[in-house]
């Protein structure tokens, strides 16, 4: 628990603000959160700017480019030249047959009965086992099936915490790319921080490239792309890569290029693309 202003900036610098409002702490982390938040206004004002930034990040992520932006960027990059059954029993070593009458008749058929009952009783047992053993499994892979939801959810709020810490940094800016006629309900966005000259590639919705292509992102630089390198698309999932930092772009765009990138972008392969605000 914070006990000073230096304590409260080293708990806000920790992230734990951040997985709090992900849901990534347990039951007692939380309520200590909660006490935390009571006690100290600074960290309630703190966790308000950090809802507002994740806020900020899904609407983001609805906006809309202006009509005209693709036009006018085509026409920028159109001045660029592109480029075994078990054995069987041996009968001999079985038991001799009981022969003879009365007594004997009577020895035979209660064996007979003995055997019948045996046989149904372990017949019985078989089944019940073989249930018993299906419905295992089917709990067994049901467990295994919420496993993997449970870590795939896990994956995607400690994605989405590497993302919303991203552009709290001082400086940041989310340049978001919007799908184009070739492939509408892409989404992409751009993480660009001229302070500390860093850049990150947040993949929201691509479409799975053929085996024989890849992703390119580019930077418009006074009309002029800028390679940024290719990458891959992580399927079920957001994915935050960092990615070559380029000063003062105008824009960003992905392709669709041959596997290793192009030297220069195929403009009817461009799935994203977005402006730079500001």
């Amino acid at each position: 628990m914070p006990g000073s202003d230096v304590d409260i900036k080293k708990y806000i610098s920790s992230g734990i603000l951040e997985q709090y409002v992900l849901g990534l702490l347990s039951s007692e982390e939380r309520q200590a959160i909660e006490n935390n938040l009571r006690q100290y206004p600074e960290l309630r004002a703190e966790l308000d700017q950090i809802e507002h930034a994740l806020e900020s990040y899904v609407s983001l992520n609805k906006a809309k480019l202006s009509p005209d932006f693709y036009q006018k960027l085509s026409d920028k990059l159109d001045d660029i030249t592109p480029d075994p059954a078990p054995p069987a029993t041996n009968p001999s070593s079985g038991p001799a047959p009981v022969t003879g009458t009365g007594s004997g008749n009577l020895l035979s058929l209660l064996l007979g009965v003995a055997l019948v009952v045996s046989l149904g009783a372990a017949a019985w047992l078989y089944n019940g086992s073989q249930q018993k053993d299906e419905e295992i499994k089917t709990l067994t892979t049901n467990f295994n099936l919420l496993q993997t939801d449970c870590d795939k959810t896990t994956e995607m709020n400690r994605s989405l915490l590497e993302t919303l810490q991203s552009m709290r940094q001082p400086g940041s800016s989310l340049i978001q790319m919007l799908g184009t006629a070739k492939a509408p309900a892409a989404l992409a966005s751009v993480i660009w921080n001229p302070t500390t000259q860093k850049a990150y590639l947040d993949v929201a919705s691509l479409p799975e490239p053929p085996s024989d292509k890849q992703y390119q992102l580019w930077a418009i630089v006074d009309g002029v792309p800028v390679d940024m390198g290719v990458f891959e698309v992580v399927l079920n999932g957001t994915s935050l890569q960092e990615v070559p930092f380029i000063a003062n772009p105008q824009a960003f765009a992905v392709t669709l290029e041959q596997r290793g990138g192009s030297p220069t972008p195929t403009l009817e392969e461009m799935v994203v693309v977005g402006n730079k605000v500001g």
